[in-house]
């Protein structure tokens, strides 16, 4: 071997052990680039979305919370089927049944007191009566007292009405 063989010899050992850095594709690069990006962009839509959703039970629960002050504001003027969802849900609303069996209570003792037509206070005293018997055991218990004692008045009323009319 000459020497100028040696050299080449040494420079090409020398080129072939020398570790060089290995840079990856631009390709791959931009493939590895576009995934972490999108994984970001899920990310940031996952967390949008749990705003979203935390958003809309804050609102729900205001909603419920605005129907339960005005129920207790204004306890009678809640709309039927509102009051329904409240009282189902296990607030302390009173039962829509319970409401309209107060009322036809309270129109029979305004027609008791008014000495109306006894066909008018009959009618009114069995449909009081029906209301009552469909209430369940607790809201009886808040209403039979003064339901009885206006039934009472209207047996008495019928059996002995005004000679007047």
């Amino acid at each position: 071997m000459r020497r100028g063989d040696e050299e080449t010899l040494l420079h090409e050992l020398r080129a072939a052990l020398v570790s060089s850095p290995m840079d990856p594709a631009d390709e791959g690069v931009q493939r590895v680039r576009a995934r972490a990006e999108a994984g970001r962009r899920l990310m940031e839509l996952e967390r949008r979305r749990g705003h979203a959703q935390r958003a809309l039970l804050v609102a729900a629960a205001l909603v419920c919370l605005l129907a339960f002050a005005s129920g207790v504001v204004f306890a009678t003027d809640i709309p039927t089927p509102v009051r329904a969802a409240l009282h189902s849900a296990g607030l302390p609303v009173e039962s829509p049944e319970l409401v309209e069996a107060r009322a036809v209570l309270h129109d029979l003792g305004v027609a008791l007191g008014e000495q109306g037509p006894p066909e008018v206070i009959q009618e009114s005293d069995a449909r009081m009566l029906e209301l009552v018997e469909q209430l369940d055991k607790e809201e009886q218990e808040v209403i039979v007292p003064v339901a009885h004692e206006v039934h009472l008045r209207a047996v008495e009323y019928l059996g002995n009405p005004p000679s007047g009319r």
